[in-house]
């Protein structure tokens, strides 16, 4: 089971009460006060002593995890900010598939790849490396539904922004915590 939770980062927000509510409701039964955010060498998160995984990402005024039951997860969210060096940042860290991609697609689907590429490098536990262009989230197609045999889930939200959730064993269920006006 994969849940995902998003919190708007305003004056009253907490990252301890953010986590505490998201492990209460991915499981009620848990003692959730006792768990402690700790991070590996490498900077992804994990939660000692919970049997559970954690993947964080926050983007804008936003704040979120994806927690699951399995192994490992993969989670991001971005908003969509229109940037001149769009262009150029696809040619560095995108596969020639996603930039091929985005040329036919006037570039629209940029946030959108670059989501999917963080979730899947969150996933992995690697980070934005060297590798971050030798694999593809698109084809001639459009998205994959996975990647080297991992799921990949886009959650539609709010058109401003972009959140993916990679790995688990089924669809995530999301819930939004964020009051924010026309969301």
């Amino acid at each position: 089971m994969t849940k995902i939770f998003l919190f708007q980062k305003d004056p009253d927000f907490s990252l301890e009460y953010a986590l505490q509510k998201s492990l209460h409701l991915f499981n009620p039964d848990f003692n959730f006060y006792t768990v402690k955010l700790e991070h590996q060498k490498s900077g992804q998160p994990y939660l000692k002593g919970v049997p559970y995984t954690i993947s964080i990402s926050h983007s804008g005024t936003f704040w979120g995890c994806a927690l699951c039951d399995c192994d490992k997860i993969g989670f991001d969210i971005q908003i969509i900010e229109q940037n001149r060096e769009m262009n150029s940042i696809a040619k560095r860290f995108f596969h020639p598939a996603e930039y091929s991609h985005l040329c036919r697609t006037q570039f629209s689907d940029f946030f959108s790849i670059w989501t999917a590429k963080e979730s899947y490098v969150k996933y992995l536990g690697s980070g934005i490396d060297e590798n971050f262009c030798r694999f593809s989230t698109v084809n001639q197609n459009g998205f994959l539904p996975a990647i080297n045999g991992t799921a990949l889930y886009p959650i539609k939200w709010n058109s401003s922004y972009r959140i993916f959730c990679c790995g688990g064993k089924s669809t995530p269920f999301f819930y939004n915590f964020a009051q924010k006006k026309g969301c």
